[in-house]
């Protein structure tokens, strides 16, 4: 895999899913396009390649989302929450990725929808735990867990439908990224 192709994109996503999302945004629930790129790079990209993007595109959201506020003056930037979301998203696609059908968009829009899922399971996990502190941050699980994974589901199934699209644009670009050969296979079975 093109480590610079890589970059230049997950970059390209990442601004669109921090700045652009007010324009995308429908009743607080906004796109998340990094998650597509997870997807797209963990069906072709070797294991390990995948794991490394998964791990550096979850903290480079970390740091680009809003900080975390406190009752007073001071804000928090918690380290963590996306990369081990994305992770673990990046793991459950990499399970799957022999038994489903790679140059299809509809497979990427599926796989985003269930690794956007997977990724808000952790995500929630990690904020209901560290509210447990007592330390007086404002958590984005506020003000239910409950709430946070309904909302997230909308998030995914948005994200689901933008990958049509997006997703159309990754796999007409996938000779620029050179995957290696061992990995574009459906499988090895017969």
């Amino acid at each position: 895999m093109r480590w610079l192709v890589f970059g230049v994109v997950a970059f390209l996503l990442l601004v669109l899913d921090t700045s652009f999302v007010t324009v995308m945004q429908v009743r607080n629930i906004a796109p998340l396009l990094s998650i597509v790129l997870l997807v797209y790079v963990c069906l072709f990209a070797s294991r390990t390649s995948s794991l490394i993007a998964c791990l550096s595109l979850g903290l480079a959201m970390d740091l680009a989302v809003p900080p975390l506020s406190t009752p007073g003056e001071a804000t928090v930037t918690l380290i963590g929450p996306h990369a081990l979301g994305f992770l673990f998203a990046g793991y459950l696609v990499l399970q799957v990725r022999t038994m489903v059908f790679r140059q299809r968009v509809v497979t990427l829009a599926v796989l985003s929808f269930v690794a956007t899922l997977a990724a808000a399971v952790v995500m929630t996990a990690i904020y209901v735990i560290r509210s447990w502190y007592g330390e007086g941050v404002i958590y984005p699980t506020y003000p239910s867990a409950m709430w946070s994974m309904v909302r997230w589901g909308g998030i995914a199934l948005y994200s689901a439908l933008i990958a049509l699209p997006l997703g159309w644009v990754l796999l007409t670009t996938t000779p620029i990224w050179q995957f290696s050969a061992a990995h574009n296979h459906r499988s090895n079975w017969r």
